[in-house]
């Protein structure tokens, strides 16, 4: 047997996953989970790793095989997106968000548009 840590984060500005689980999926098994670190006592060999949010609906879906080794622990990193419906991202070191270029090009984009509208009086 090995042991599989799979460490949970999402990006701190997306406050709204902290109300949320996750839903984790070893080798078809489903597992409820919570955000941070969850240990998962493994045969050795490879296994299938799904992970993703219950933020609106399912977001941040990601599958990846880790191959867990007999008589050690194995970690993997996932981190949710910045933007919901993006894929979230899974690997053997702490991952960055994806989707923070967009969402920061969205909140421009918007933030434009409002101050365009206000100029313009049809706000």
């Amino acid at each position: 047997m090995g042991r599989l840590a799979i460490d949970c984060s999402h990006p701190g500005s997306a406050a709204n996953y902290r109300k949320t689980t996750l839903d984790v999926t070893i080798d078809g098994r489903p597992v409820r989970t919570k955000w941070g670190v969850t240990w998962f006592d493994l045969p050795a060999g490879p296994h299938e790793v799904k992970v993703k949010s219950r933020y609106l609906g399912r977001t941040g879906a990601v599958q990846v095989v880790i191959p867990v080794i007999a008589g050690q622990q194995v970690t993997a990193y996932y981190r949710a997106p910045a933007i919901a419906f993006m894929p979230g991202s899974i690997g053997p070191v702490p991952q960055r968000t994806r989707g923070v270029t967009a969402a920061i090009v969205l909140v421009t984009v918007l933030v434009c548009a409002f101050v365009v509208l206000g100029l313009l009086g049809k706000f």
